[in-house]
């Protein structure tokens, strides 16, 4: 079966380009995959040199089958920081203390808009770069990390 791209593997591999390359390495990418998929998914990575471009080795991926699952893998992992490009996902990361809502579609925050507070919106991989770049170095003139 032919390899097709996906969308939110390539905007991981944009994003994890812009990153400190000590950001890089305590990276665990997430995805809500079914469990037949897995297998294609890890192959199509390899297949784009995701690992060696990221510096994202392949045992830090991390699979699950519904969004809520996510939670207990952040906590399992002790994250301190997630992106997803859904708020609802945000929302069952209770125990991550920086969360990013990633170029979300209007109807999705309109959905989960009770989970808002504490997420901080961006909308482009520099931008997000900058503002993690900003808080892990403690930089106050780059953006502020201000919520919403």
């Amino acid at each position: 079966m032919p390899l097709r791209p996906n969308v939110r593997v390539v905007t991981a591999i944009g994003a994890s380009c812009h990153l400190p390359r000590a950001g890089r390495q305590e990276t665990h990418p997430s995805c809500r995959i079914e469990h037949m998929r897995r297998l294609r998914t890890r192959h199509w990575l390899a297949h784009h040199d995701f690992h060696r471009r990221t510096g994202i080795g392949p045992e830090r991926l991390r699979f699950c089958r519904t969004r809520p699952e996510k939670g207990p893998i952040a906590a399992r992992l002790g994250l301190t920081h997630f992106v997803d490009d859904r708020l609802e996902v945000l929302g069952y990361l209770d125990t991550v203390g920086h969360r990013y809502l990633f170029r979300p579609r209007p109807d999705e925050v309109t959905a989960h808009a009770a989970h808002l507070a504490g997420v901080h919106r961006v909308e482009s991989w520099p931008e997000l770069a900058a503002t993690l770049r900003a808080q892990l170095t403690g930089d106050r003139t780059g953006p502020t990390g201000g919520h919403g």
